[in-house]
This record gives structure tokens, C-alpha cells and sequence, in this order.
């Protein structure tokens, strides 16, 4: 069984929460068309703008919506301030990996020996055989090493290793371990930032759910057993401007294909056509 969870930009912190939803509807559509049906997805995000009518979302997606604050971004006269723009990011990484966990606690009742969570950004796309490559996993923590990064302009770039230097949406773990360094006792789904804050340490917080490159040397170091998926198995959509990092790509050499439109059940390309 995998749980797919992700966590949703805050809206006051988006040019516009209409385009990053329509973004958000892709990548359940790339979730949902997993060959292996063993899976199930929670959205957590501030505001809610659509529940999906289609069969498949609603046997498969869970929509969290919480009422916090936005994180706070940097002065845009100190944007050129190094610790400014830190602040910003951890800011970021506070607002992720708050989300996060609490949707890894919305799950945590269920008693699953080889129960797996991957944390995904909302508007990746995910390759569809990745859920049946997970569930024949019994690796602690998996991790995605080849992958592609899509541009404006509808190209993309391949990258044959370390894909997760740059994309967050490629750590996988099973819930058993998590919960080892969680406190999910008392986390409900109304419960405020501070009490999910107060439920783990500020590094397991910020670094292992609310960042990506940490995670997996934080699980290594403690001797849990990992292993590389061996395919490309996310498509990183960096052709738009809401990415918390405020950028879009304009790198890409070679034009989206049919084979990789079909594995990633990418459903429309007319979303992102940003000059």
C-alpha cells in the first residue's frame, strides 16, 4: 500500500491559487492512473476549490483543509538579502512540512506491514508504475535518483542522477518509521499549526518532511535499509511561476513525447505555456 500526500502552496502566497489548482487536478490525474490500484491520496492546503466527480478521485483522494496563516515571505526590498531569503525558505519548509504531517497522521491508524508514504509537491507528475515498483518494495526508505524536469514550451530535460537535488518529490518511506520520530497521538485534522509543530523536533520538521534533500541521509545514518528506484519515475513541471522558489524553467532540449505524456498521465499541455 503507498499513500501519496501533498501539500498545497497557502493561496495569499500564489499569483494565482485558480492556475495552481488546475495544476493540482494534473497530478491526481497522473496519480490516479497508477496501474497498481493499492494506493490512495491526501491533498492538504488551505483552501479547497474543487471536489472531483470523476469515480476514480473519489475512491482514491482525501482533501485536508486547514485555515493557517501563510508563511511569510522575505521583504521584497531584502529579497537580495541572503538571510532574508533563508528565512523565506524555512518559512517555506515550516508551512510544507506542517502539511505533510498531517496527513501522514490522518493515515497512521492503518496496520499495514509494508505501509509506504511519498511526499509530493502539487504539481509534479508521477510515472504510472511507480506504485506497483513501491509495493513490491520491502526497502525502508526508497529514493528517486533518475527523473525529468519539464520546461516551457512543453520540453524537458532528462536527468540520468541525483534527479533528487533538485525535485522534492523523491523520497518514499514507510509509515511504520516515520511514526518512530512523530508524535500523532493527539493530531487531529482540526488541530492548529502550533500543536502539529510542537509533534516533532524543528530539524525532523523543516529538513525531512519540509525539505527534500535531507531525508534520505537523515534515514541512512540511522541504518535503515534504501534502495533507487531504476526508472524516471517523476516528471518535475517547472514551467510555471509557482514554484515556492518563485522561478520557472526555461530549460528543455527535446519536446514532450507520446510515450511520456501516456507514463505520466500528463492530461493537457495548454496549462503550461508560460513564455
Amino acid at each position: 500500500m503507498i499513500t501519496f500526500v501533498l501539500s498545497v502552496k497557502h493561496y495569499q502566497n500564489c499569483n494565482s491559487y485558480e492556475f495552481l489548482w488546475k495544476m493540482l487536478e494534473q497530478t491526481l490525474v497522473s496519480i490516479c492512473n497508477q496501474t497498481d490500484k493499492n494506493f490512495e491520496v491526501i491533498v492538504v492546503s488551505n483552501k479547497t476549490l474543487t471536489q472531483f466527480d470523476d469515480t476514480q478521485y473519489i475512491s482514491k483522494v482525501k482533501f485536508i483543509e486547514v485555515n493557517w496563516n501563510p508563511p511569510a515571505k522575505p521583504n521584497k526590498w531584502q529579497i537580495n538579502n541572503h538571510i532574508s531569503e533563508n528565512l523565506g525558505h524555512k518559512n517555506v519548509r515550516l508551512d510544507k512540512g506542517s502539511k505533510f504531517l498531517l496527513g501522514i497522521s490522518s493515515i497512521s491508524q492503518i496496520k499495514t506491514e509494508n505501509h509506504y508514504v511519498m511526499l509530493v509537491d502539487a504539481d509534479d507528475f508521477i510515472h504510472k508504475h511507480l506504485a506497483t515498483y513501491i509495493n513490491s518494495s520491502s526497502a525502508d526508505l526508497l529514493r528517486i535518483c533518475k527523473g525529468f524536469q519539464l520546461g516551457i514550451k512543453n520540453k524537458y530535460r532528462y536527468h540520468n542522477s541525483k534527479f533528487y537535488n533538485i525535485c522534492g518529490t523523491c523520497n518514499i518511506h514507510k509509515l511504520d518509521i516515520l511514526k518512530k520520530y512523530l508524535n500523532l497521538k493527539n493530531i487531529k485534522n482540526n488541530s492548529s499549526q502550533s500543536d502539529i509543530i510542537s509533534s516533532t523536533d524543528d530539524y525532523f520538521l523543516k529538513k525531512v518532511l519540509g525539505g527534500h534533500r535531507f531525508s534520505y541521509d537523515f534515514f541512512t545514518k540511522r541504518g535503515y535499509k534504501s534502495e533507487s528506484v531504476s526508472f524516471p519515475a517523476v516528471d518535475y513541471n517547472c514551467s510555471h511561476n509557482e514554484q515556492h522558489s518563485n522561478k520557472n524553467s526555461k530549460q528543455g532540449t527535446k519536446l514532450l513525447t507520446d510515450e511520456l505524456i501516456q507514463n505520466f498521465s500528463i492530461k493537457t499541455l495548454e496549462s503550461f505555456s508560460l513564455e
